[in-house]
């Protein structure tokens, strides 16, 4: 009995693995969900492997740690594992020093499931041109300096999420807000549009912008306001899009232009948007 309890320690799961696990929504509260037992009859029972290795590579490509080595090394031809290293550290993804060593296995489960090609012999890899390009529930993206285009497009793709009455509160909020608004809003289901801010960018040309915008929305039946806070009375340093249906901590505007290496995560916190609307007053134009 003894022996058999040392077996089953040795073969515990590793805390990434039950992270993924917990992650995927296949284990809640310790206990195998529903979701995780269906995975089981079809790879196990009714042995479907297409079909339950696409499942496992969609939500591998949905993990931001995965997303972001997509991201940057698309297309970018033979990669080194240091480099891959060198990018999760400039993210600080883990606690400890990534090393090649580390993210060994990492590499051989993404080419199992087509994400990356690894050839062992030469120790390089490339990322898979045919992945899934729909849009996934990705719960964190990663803002970095080698991907201008996909920091931007990365955002638009989680204000399309953003549903009802979206707030976008950002201290220091720019006019270039303004085109990622137009580019990413959903085609439907947004009633209103709020931008809360501070007054050091609320410049002429910011305001000329933010009228054409309010005035082409009007045609969709959207409704929008640019609200400020008084720079002493502006103590909220964090920036948020708030929707009915999704919460976001974003970067700053401009770190988004620039590519400074941030986050925009997607959060269950639960942002008492009310007080900033009441303190707020919306802008004369």
């Amino acid at each position: 009995m003894v022996n058999d309890e040392k077996k089953a320690e040795n073969k515990a799961v590793p805390i990434e693995l039950y992270n993924f696990f917990i992650d995927i929504d296949f284990i809640e509260d310790g206990i195998l969900t529903l979701k995780a037992k269906e995975y089981y009859e079809l790879r196990f029972v009714l042995d479907q492997i297409e079909e339950t290795d696409l499942i496992i590579q969609e939500n591998l490509i949905n993990n931001s740690i995965v997303n972001l080595i997509v991201q940057v090394f698309y297309g970018r031809g033979n990669i080194k594992k240091s480099q891959i290293c060198n990018l999760l550290n400039l993210h600080h993804v883990s606690k400890e020093l990534i090393t090649e060593g580390s993210i060994s296995s990492l590499v051989v489960l993404l080419n199992k499931y087509s994400i990356l090609t690894y050839d062992k012999k030469k120790s390089i890899v490339y990322v898979n041109e045919k992945l899934p390009r729909k849009d996934l529930d990705i719960k964190e993206y990663f803002v970095e300096p080698s991907t201008p285009f996909s920091n931007i497009y990365n955002l638009r793709k989680a204000l399309r999420t953003c549903k009802g009455d979206i707030y976008w509160l950002d201290k220091h909020f720019r006019k270039e807000g303004l085109e990622m608004i137009l580019d990413g809003l959903s085609s439907t289901e947004v009633k209103t549009v709020t931008i809360i801010s501070g007054t050091d960018n609320l410049t002429q040309s910011a305001k000329s912008d933010f009228v054409r915008l309010r005035d082409e929305l009007k045609y969709r039946n959207i409704i929008v306001d640019w609200r400020i806070i008084d720079a002493g009375d502006f103590k909220w340093h964090d920036r948020w899009l708030i929707s009915d249906t999704n919460c976001f901590n974003i970067p700053p505007v401009l770190a988004l232009i620039r590519g400074q290496r941030s986050e925009i995560i997607k959060t269950e916190s639960n942002i008492n948007i009310a007080g900033f609307v009441n303190e707020s007053y919306s802008i004369s134009v």
